[in-house]
């Protein structure tokens, strides 16, 4: 029965240390942007993914809908410039190809943003063949940024996107099934109440669990 604090010290604990994440050299904090699941799930086992992690953010946080990939496409390792250019160059090339420059002009930016987090996301200024990363990023609008900072403040004025998103998917998630058009007036008033709140998430809630969808269930 000792104290939590005795025992780690008789199992040889020699003291705490802090853990950061979602962290750069500037100690500010990148929220979900940072979280080391997300990075290492958006990635390859052994290269971050500017492709996937841009895709996640423009899917899964935005709400964008991205149409899938060409069947003749190649992989990017089968491109023949492994070794031979940096990554966001052999990604560059691979734009050029017409069936792929609509999407990955939309989707490598904010990927691009993140690369100062490697495969499992510790923070790193170089990558493997130890050349600085490039982390800048260009929109097809002329935007740029840089960073896990940058690209924060991006989505900072994508308010509306996030927000749809996120109704969205708490919605889904509190009925158990896919949202549906006839949900669309609740995703409205949704997106009407969360700004009176000063967005607070239990103001989400309640707007769902009042709604006719939540307390009702549909016979399909």
């Amino acid at each position: 029965n000792l104290p939590m604090g005795d025992r780690l010290v008789r199992n040889g604990f020699d003291g705490w240390r802090p853990v950061l994440y979602g962290t750069g050299l500037s100690g500010s904090s990148v929220g979900i942007l940072g979280m080391g699941a997300i990075l290492a799930s958006t990635a390859f086992p052994d290269r971050a993914s500017p492709v996937r992690r841009g895709d996640w953010i423009l899917s899964t946080v935005l709400g964008y809908e991205m149409p899938p990939v060409p069947a003749d496409v190649p992989e990017l390792e089968e491109d023949g410039l492994v070794g031979k250019l940096p990554l966001r160059e052999r990604l560059e090339k691979h734009r050029e190809s017409s069936s792929c420059s609509g999407c990955h002009s939309r989707i490598d930016p904010p990927g691009f943003a993140l690369q100062n987090f490697d495969a499992i996301g510790r923070w790193r200024d170089a990558d493997s063949e130890g050349k600085p990363i490039d982390a800048t990023a260009t929109l097809l609008n002329g935007e740029t940024f840089a960073g896990p900072e940058g690209l924060k403040g991006h989505l900072a004025g994508q308010q509306a996107d996030f927000l749809r998103q996120f109704c969205t998917k708490l919605l889904g998630y509190a009925l158990g099934r896919e949202v549906i058009i006839t949900d669309r007036p609740l995703l409205e008033k949704m997106e009407l109440d969360l700004p009176k709140s000063d967005y607070r998430f239990s103001a989400a809630v309640r707007t769902i669990v009042e709604s006719r969808q939540f307390q009702n269930r549909r016979n399909d």
